[in-house]
């Protein structure tokens, strides 16, 4: 039986790696990218904010359910 697993096969991290999405977004828009308008802008957001709840909800779970170590 192995003790470890690829750090990628945490959920944990495929959670926090998700949460990023968001941040992204964030940043492209802060340096004037135009990302869409009206309607469209209003979607982008919804999907963003939802992302980033998926992502730290997934983390979190991960989190308690892990059992192994994390190997790079």
């Amino acid at each position: 039986m192995q003790d470890t697993k690829y750090w990628l096969d945490s959920t944990t991290i495929r959670g926090a790696l998700v949460t990023v999405i968001p941040a992204v977004v964030l940043i492209v828009k802060m340096f004037g990218v135009q990302i869409g308008n009206g309607e469209q802008q209003n979607l982008i957001d919804g999907v963003t904010a939802i992302a980033g709840l998926i992502g730290t909800v997934v983390a979190i779970i991960g989190r308690f359910r892990a059992t192994k170590q994390l190997t790079t």
